[in-house]
């Protein structure tokens, strides 16, 4: 590989660096997404843990009251 093509192919890179970090740097939704869905997993994990005590409990207590004819 020439020199010519050598830096110019590390110029390409730093420019292509250079533009996706000032892109970063200029958005302003940086790690939005991430921290609304971490919101919507612990709401989900709260429903469940509040659910599911009361579902087991009249579950086991409805089969408790099943009669299978005195078998």
């Amino acid at each position: 590989m020439n020199r010519t093509r050598f830096m110019t192919t590390l110029i390409l890179l730093k420019m292509t660096l250079a533009g996706r970090l000032r892109a970063l740097r200029d958005s302003d939704e940086r790690g939005s997404e991430t921290t609304e869905k971490v919101l919507w997993i612990s709401a989900v994990i709260a429903a469940v843990l509040l659910v599911y005590p009361i579902l087991t409990g009249k579950l086991s207590a409805w089969f408790n009251a099943l009669n299978f004819g005195g078998m």
